[in-house]
């Protein structure tokens, strides 16, 4: 549940819901509230589509659980996610379209932080 509803918090992200960086007297427009609307703008701000990779990874966690396969080692799969959203979001910062395809977030496909790696990798 926990993925599905994350995954629902960035469908309906609101740039004008108030936020860690957003002041306003309005009220969250986000389907999943308050709650909803500062993960789904700290997720896409910070890492941009590549904040999705944790909703999805719950998804597929819980899907191995209930066609009982098993996740393994809790550990690994959470370093290796961990590990893998700053990546793909410094790949995401690579793709200038973000403007073109209606991005909300001013920070571009791969978020700032995916901008920040980028510019690292690309410098080196």
């Amino acid at each position: 549940m926990a993925g599905i509803a994350l995954l629902i918090a960035l469908v309906s992200y609101d740039p004008l819901d108030p936020s860690l960086n957003t002041a306003t007297t309005r009220h969250a427009a986000n389907l999943v509230g308050q709650g909803g609307a500062m993960i789904a703008d700290l997720l896409l701000q910070g890492f941009g589509l590549a904040g999705a990779l944790p909703g999805l990874a719950m998804l597929a966690w819980a899907w191995r659980i209930a066609s009982h396969r098993g996740v393994g080692s809790m550990a690994v799969r959470l370093a290796c996610l961990l590990a893998a959203l700053p990546l793909l979001a410094a790949v995401l910062a690579g793709i200038p379209a973000a403007h073109t395809l209606g991005w909300p977030a001013t920070s571009g496909l791969g978020g700032a932080i995916g901008l920040l790696l980028s510019h690292v990798g690309l410098d080196a």
